[in-house]
């Protein structure tokens, strides 16, 4: 009997021994989200990633170095066939919101700054115009905005206002044939090189905080870059100030009212994506800090077969396995129309507090050489750090969500 049992455990074993691989490589199929994709999808998914890796990663350094925008990176998403995401009509690439997930993941696992500019682009302007714009409006501007012809950014947070969104102090007055917009936007993506800035405002009609198309070539518009930013550094974060900036009638965006079916509208649906771009960073950061560990020798063997590495290494990867999970299932549920704001608020908080540990754990893992940018772990981590706050803060994003699970305020 006892001869028996040895011999099944050996058997045991030789078969996890055999069904183990030396190297993971890629950290997403072992996470199962190909599962979450059709063969099809799997194979666009592989020309996205392909692509960045070959056309874009290796020119992104000296972007982050000099914190100017790549722009000979604009044809390389482009040619991705990825841009309008999931929305219909006007040349968008009409993906699904999984297709769309994994292309987010892919841009940011590269790079977070190039993949800010497609968010924001995206996410922020080309789907708040689907939310809240006329036909008219998108008819207007969506053709070009989908060749990337015209790029769009998202003015909502000022210098003292960035949680608290409804108190803003840019306001907009009516007038003959339209408004007069007077105030200031910061940390505004993509406003240097940006055509258009769907603009959020106090309303002339006083329900609240109420949305713009606003043509950055307007007279009375100035954009100034924010220097000295440590996190997106290729990313060009600006201030806007709009003085006395005439606004035509037609550009006011027909379906808001008010902050909720405005603005928090497009913030509920974009949080989605800011999930993605969690994993994406945590994924970049896991690939970059495996291939190193395994390379590295320290002690007569490499990095990644001591105990207290692979403790590490598991550990980011039961994150990342948690994050993919959670927010593919936040996706279903939004694109089903049953996710609440503060279910989001709580997948984008706890997304980006887990991909706050991966980008830890890969940076300590590759000691010193961790900060040196070319080893490609440092960007991610200091990147990482804006995610977290962008799009709400983790305190007021699990803020938004305690505030469903209680029935109780904790901010106006």
């Amino acid at each position: 009997m006892k001869r028996k049992a040895i011999s099944r455990l050996n058997l045991l074993a030789n078969q996890v021994s055999a069904a183990t691989p030396k190297y993971v490589q890629s950290c997403l199929e072992w996470c199962g989200f190909d599962e979450y994709l059709t063969p099809e999808e799997i194979k666009h998914r592989n020309f996205v990633r392909k692509t960045l890796e070959e056309e874009a990663a290796p020119k992104m350094d000296k972007y982050i170095h000099s914190t100017e925008f790549p722009f000979e990176l604009v044809d390389v998403i482009k040619k991705l066939k990825i841009n309008g995401t999931i929305n219909k009509g006007y040349g968008s690439a009409e993906l699904s919101p999984m297709m769309m997930a994994a292309a987010y993941v892919e841009l940011f696992r590269v790079d977070a700054s190039l993949a800010t500019f497609f968010l924001v682009h995206n996410s922020l302007g080309i789907d708040a115009l689907y939310l809240t714009a006329s036909k008219k409006q998108l008819d207007e501007i969506m053709p070009k905005a989908m060749t990337l012809e015209k790029i769009l950014c998202f003015g909502l947070t000022e210098k003292d206002y960035g949680s608290d969104a409804t108190s803003l102090e840019t306001t907009v007055t009516k007038t003959k044939g339209g408004y007069i917009l007077n105030g200031n936007k910061r940390w505004i993506g993509n406003a240097t090189h940006a055509d258009y800035v769907v603009c959020w405002a106090q309303g002339a009609s006083k329900k609240g905080i109420e949305g713009f198309i606003v043509d950055l070539k307007s007279k009375g518009v100035t954009t100034e870059k924010i220097e000295g930013k440590m996190s997106l550094r290729a990313v060009q974060n600006c201030n806007i100030f709009f003085d006395s900036v005439f606004v035509p009638e037609s550009c006011r965006l027909e379906k808001t009212e008010n902050f909720v079916t405005g603005a928090g509208k497009v913030l509920k649906h974009s949080r989605v994506n800011v999930c993605w771009a969690a994993v994406g960073i945590a994924v970049g950061a896991y690939d970059s800090c495996l291939k190193y560990v395994s390379n590295r020798k320290q002690f007569g063997k490499t990095i990644s077969s001591f105990q207290l590495s692979q403790e590490k290494i598991g550990r980011m990867m039961g994150n990342i396995n948690g994050m993919i999970h959670y927010a593919a299932r936040i996706t279903q549920l939004y694109y089903d129309g049953k996710a609440t704001m503060g279910q989001i608020a709580l997948c984008k908080a706890w997304c980006t507090l887990r991909g706050r540990e991966v980008v830890a754990l890969a940076r300590e893992l590759c000691g010193g050489n961790g900060i040196i940018l070319e080893n490609g772990v440092m960007k991610h981590f200091i990147d990482m750090e804006a995610i977290y706050t962008y799009e709400g803060s983790y305190d007021i994003n699990i803020l938004v969500a305690a505030r469903e699970l209680t029935g109780k305020a904790a901010f106006k």
